[in-house]
């Protein structure tokens, strides 16, 4: 059961890990407006606390 879980975190980290978009929203006459994100999925199994756990992260702009 334990190996399931594991392998189910790990799949679904496999997805999201590294995932970008973009979409351009405006553009004329040289003038332009991009909306960007990208998502990570980050989770590190340690026995050192300080580096154990989820450390995911968004980053979006325009």
């Amino acid at each position: 059961m334990k190996k399931v879980v594991v392998l189910s975190a790990v799949a679904a980290a496999v997805m999201m890990a590294g995932a970008a978009n973009a979409a351009e929203i405006y553009n004329k006459d040289g003038n332009k407006l991009d909306l960007y994100g990208k998502v990570d999925g980050l989770h590190y199994f340690s026995s050192n606390h300080s580096t154990d756990g989820d450390q995911s992260y968004i980053r979006m702009g325009y």
